[in-house]
């Protein structure tokens, strides 16, 4: 009961809300009533026949009339058919194109969200609202105001021959209806409760079996079946008994109208036969009466259950009203400006603050970067690394501090010209469902066929692509499901390098491949460097960040050094027991020069990671760009 009041939301708010969806279909909408409209004019003249046919033909016996009245019934119902069924397909019609309207409304309001909405909501949840919640709103489109139009039309024209025909017979009939009234209206508040627990629950449950199904290779490696099915059957509980409670409410609520307008209808039986034997009635009148007595309640309960509709779908309305009602968290200002490409490309970081609700996650975070830099981010996992690059494409905006492009705040560029200019390969790499060619060309639809090869080639992925049946048509399943770690890394590079963006953030791109994969990888992100393209790398190895140009050193979302690696590895303690950790080798700081000629050298690191011992070759080219090789002992 207590679900029931805190669920209420108001129904006319919601109605007007929803009615402003119905412009562009106005038309199919008014046919449609027309049509409906139509067909129940035949209801209401139905009757009227039947009492002539038994008063004045078949008492007669007067068969000529008879077969006119009869296939004056055929037309009307063959009308009443034809009227009935173009009618209810536009109606139909209209609903879906409102629910398609609503659907992509929502999916394109999801899309400017923040990340922070992202990390309070469960994509399963979300789906839930799109979808279900819906198809539960449904009933406040087209079928509400037909079906409202209809209902009382019907009501008030039978209505008005049962008055023609029998005023005291028409007052017993009328005595059942405010019952109806009372007893819907309390259903209605129960159900509205009900079904908002209900839509609530589904959501939860969605988004449940969503998360496992997406870890579905995690619960079967650790034998998690019995654990993940526990907590989808605990939830399915859940959702049985708001299922089962909506439902008997729904039942009674029903099955009560069906009685009072049955006893209601015996009623009149009764005092309708008692006239009939007394000689106030014909057997016509009664019929008739009878007939429209059925549409009389008809529409009445038509009415009422459409309030249950209505109260049913108003929640489901309000959950997508919530959702399209959220805040962006991250919008453009008024007066934002395109970022115009080619750029410099120099980045500063101007006392960056962050924090999720009261956990502080940056702090006074200052630096710069000229273009053309390869810059490295390492600190121990939660020091702020990937907020602090995610403010660079406004995942996040800082609570204060600014962020510059070429001396601009980037909060004078428009979102949309700003990430455009940014690309991304993270750890994480996101594939979508489709072939090769999908997954490139989503960056770059104008793409040539020979653009394609050549950044695959650049991405090391020319063999692989050699060896598919199907080329650059391959499909690569639900989220890239048939390629292995290293293979979706060096994709994703590929895709990076045809959007060929001017500055470009690598979160922790080689953390979880082979040391083969790594090289192929550090070779392919070699290839997203050329030119003066500015370049943030996170660190998880330390192979990847020994050829940066600048390593910036945070510490529980503070700046703890900037430099070189060996001018930290020398300067910074925190910096050498961080490179330390992981690479327990005497000489492993410095290197050993191998060598050297003018323009270029090599220098070789012994370290030992988990894999065990190995060698990192560093070749310094012409200019200070390094290419780096890792080999296993």
């Amino acid at each position: 009961m207590a679900d029931a009041q805190v669920k209420r939301v108001p129904v006319l708010p919601t109605l007007r809300r929803i009615s402003r969806l119905f412009k562009p279909y106005g038309w199919a909408l008014a046919a449609a009533a027309a049509l409906v409209l139509l067909a129940l004019t035949f209801d209401l003249i139905a009757p009227l026949l039947l009492m002539r046919l038994i008063d004045d033909t078949l008492m007669a016996r007067d068969l000529s009339q008879l077969n006119i009245l009869i296939a004056v019934f055929a037309v009307i119902y063959a009308v009443k058919f034809v009227a009935d069924l173009f009618g209810n397909g536009l109606k139909n019609r209209f609903n879906e194109n409102i629910l398609r309207d609503v659907r992509a409304q929502a999916y394109d309001h999801i899309q400017t969200l923040s990340m922070a909405f992202f990390h309070q909501h469960r994509t399963g949840y979300l789906t839930t609202r799109m979808f279900a919640d819906a198809n539960l709103m449904g009933g406040l489109l087209g079928g509400t105001l037909i079906g409202a139009l209809a209902n009382l039309m019907l009501f008030s024209g039978a209505l008005v021959v049962t008055f023609y025909l029998n005023w005291r017979l028409t007052v017993i009939l009328l005595l059942v209806v405010p019952l109806l009234a009372v007893a819907a209206n309390w259903f209605n508040r129960q159900i509205q409760g009900a079904t908002s627990t209900l839509q609530e629950q589904i959501s939860l449950l969605c988004a449940g079996i969503q998360e496992n199904l997406s870890g579905i290779s995690l619960i079967q490696s650790f034998t998690l079946e019995k654990f993940a099915s526990k907590r989808v059957g605990k939830e399915l509980g859940k959702l049985r008994r708001v299922s089962v409670r909506r439902a008997d409410l729904t039942l009674l609520h029903q099955t009560g109208i069906v009685l009072m307008t049955s006893m209601a209808g015996l009623s009149i039986l009764w005092f309708g036969s008692r006239e009939l034997v007394n000689g106030t009635l014909t057997m016509g009148e009664l019929m008739a009466f009878l007939a429209y007595a059925v549409n009389v309640y008809r529409p009445v309960q038509g009415l009422l259950n459409l309030n249950l509709t209505v109260q049913q779908s108003v929640v489901a309305a309000s959950r997508i009203h919530e959702l399209l009602d959220t805040p962006r968290g991250i919008a453009d200002a008024p007066d934002a400006v395109e970022l115009t490409q080619p750029f410099q490309g120099s980045v500063r970081f101007g006392g960056v603050s962050f924090a999720y609700g009261s956990d502080d996650v940056l702090s006074d975070v200052a630096f710069e970067v000229e273009a053309g830099t390869k810059v490295a981010i390492v600190g121990r996992s939660g020091a702020g690394k990937t907020t602090l690059l995610n403010h660079l494409p406004r995942f996040y905006d800082p609570h204060s501090g600014h962020i510059e492009i070429d001396g601009t705040d980037i909060r004078r560029f428009t979102l949309s010209s700003l990430r455009k200019a940014i690309g991304i390969v993270s750890q994480d790499t996101f594939l979508f469902a489709g072939t090769i060619r999908d997954n490139l060309t989503c960056v770059r639809p104008e793409a040539t066929e020979e653009e394609l090869h050549q950044v695959l080639e650049a991405a090391e992925l020319t063999e692989f692509i050699q060896q598919q049946p199907k080329g650059l048509d391959t499909d690569l399943g639900e989220s890239g499901v048939r390629l292995s770690g290293g293979e979706k890394q060096r994709l994703s590079i590929a895709r990076a390098l045809l959007k060929n963006p001017p500055l470009l953030i690598l979160d922790e791109a080689t953390s979880s491949v082979d040391s083969i994969s790594e090289n192929q990888i550090r070779r392919a992100i070699n290839g997203l460097m050329t030119g003066r393209r500015t370049c943030f790398i996170i660190a998880h190895r330390f192979t990847t960040i020994l050829d940066a140009d600048r390593i910036i050193v945070l510490n529980r979302g503070k700046v703890e050094g900037q430099g070189t690696h060996e001018e930290l590895y020398q300067q910074s303690e925190f910096y050498a027991r961080l490179y330390d950790e992981q690479f327990s080798a005497t000489g492993a700081a410095e290197g050993t020069l191998v060598h050297s000629e003018p323009g270029k050298s090599v220098h070789e690191y012994l370290v030992t990671t988990d894999a065990g011992p190995s060698k990192l070759t560093v070749e310094t080219l012409k200019g200070g760009r390094k290419h780096i090789e890792v080999t296993q002992f």
